[in-house]
């Protein structure tokens, strides 16, 4: 079996080691689920935010099955990070992060403190939706060139 978080640790932010912990125990108890998935978008939420680091958020959603929102869970990760969705698969979005004033490690994590839990969301379907803007890579693309 493999080694559980304490709640108490699941209320604030953990390492990337306690990530990996997490992440292996998300599966293996319903009681624990829904805390564990909030602290794993939280950290997730927080590396886009602070590191442009989205490798959290690929992992959590490859780790999380189809019998959890996950629709709910990729609704509340773009509203609290710089990530979009492109076939149900995280991306970075640059301009997100741009527009966030590059607010400090303490302000992002009272930021995602006081956001409301992932699974208060509702929403009748569990598949992600793509929230990729395809008019603005178009945009993009006509400014390149």
């Amino acid at each position: 079996m493999t080694e559980k978080l304490s709640f108490d640790t699941l209320k604030g932010f953990i390492s990337n080691a306690e990530y990996t912990t997490l992440l292996a125990s998300i599966g293996s108890e319903v009681s624990y689920i829904n805390p564990a998935i909030q602290c794993a978008l939280k950290h997730a939420a927080y590396h886009a935010q602070m590191h442009k680091n989205i490798d959290p958020a690929i992992r959590l959603f490859a780790m999380v099955n189809r019998g959890i929102n996950r629709g709910n869970m990729a609704e509340w990760l773009t509203e609290h990070a710089p990530i979009v969705f492109k076939d149900s698969t995280p991306k970075f979005h640059e301009k997100k992060w741009k527009e966030n004033d590059h607010n400090t490690g303490m302000e992002i994590e009272a930021m995602l403190m006081a956001a409301p839990n992932w699974w208060c969301k509702k929403t009748a379907t569990s598949e992600i939706a793509d929230t990729f803007d395809v008019a603005e890579l178009l945009r993009a693309l006509v400014k390149k060139v």
